[in-house]
């Protein structure tokens, strides 16, 4: 594939994706439709209704920990990840943020394909000094694990706080946001077994 195509694989990634809920299955098609309507435009937050980011939820060897970073914009612990940017890797994005949100390296991918889907919102904020309107996140979310022993450091421009956080008590820490707290648990009871 070229430069022009390469976001295709990531419709085909999510072609391919077996939704686990009505909402994965409602975003799946609508994270289709916005790919076979604005292309790589997708990719770019300079559209500005909605476009595709891409996130991490890195879990330790042991699957009793989560590593989070206390996010400057949302005031709340969250996980790891970022804007495209024209990146059409999704994957590679992830696994990227990883390392500049948290220094955390050599994770591994625990499954070789998406973990969950979903249509974030985005309230209206200020960034860099910048006016950013509300608007919709196309996330798609990998799931990774890392090496509690290796050192971490927040990424001071974005994080005030970056933790392993034990997931019995990831609630505790992510309480003000249950929507979000249903999205990580939704990736960490299909893969970590969580009950």
């Amino acid at each position: 594939m070229n430069e022009k195509t390469d976001y295709l694989k990531v419709l085909k990634d999510l072609l391919n994706y077996n939704p686990k809920s009505i909402q994965e299955e409602t975003d799946k098609q609508q994270m289709i439709w916005l790919l076979n309507t604005y292309k790589e435009k997708a990719f770019d937050r300079d559209l500005m209704f909605g476009h595709f980011t891409s996130s991490a939820i890195v879990v330790d060897k042991t699957r009793k920990y989560v590593l989070m970073a206390y996010h400057n914009i949302y005031n709340s612990w969250a996980w790891l990840g970022g804007h495209a940017d024209s990146e059409y890797n999704l994957e590679a994005l992830a696994r990227r943020e990883v390392h500049e949100e948290t220094s955390l390296d050599g994770i591994r991918l625990l499954e070789n394909n998406i973990s969950s889907i979903e249509i974030l919102t985005v309230e209206r904020h200020i960034k860099k000094g910048k006016f950013v309107p509300s608007h919709l996140h196309y996330n798609v979310t990998y799931l990774y694990e890392g090496d509690m022993e290796k050192s971490i450091k927040l990424k001071e421009d974005e994080n005030s706080g970056v933790k392993w956080i034990k997931i019995d008590d990831l609630y505790e820490h992510v309480y003000t946001d249950r929507g979000m707290y249903d999205i990580y648990m939704k990736s960490l009871e299909r893969f970590v077994g969580r009950k």
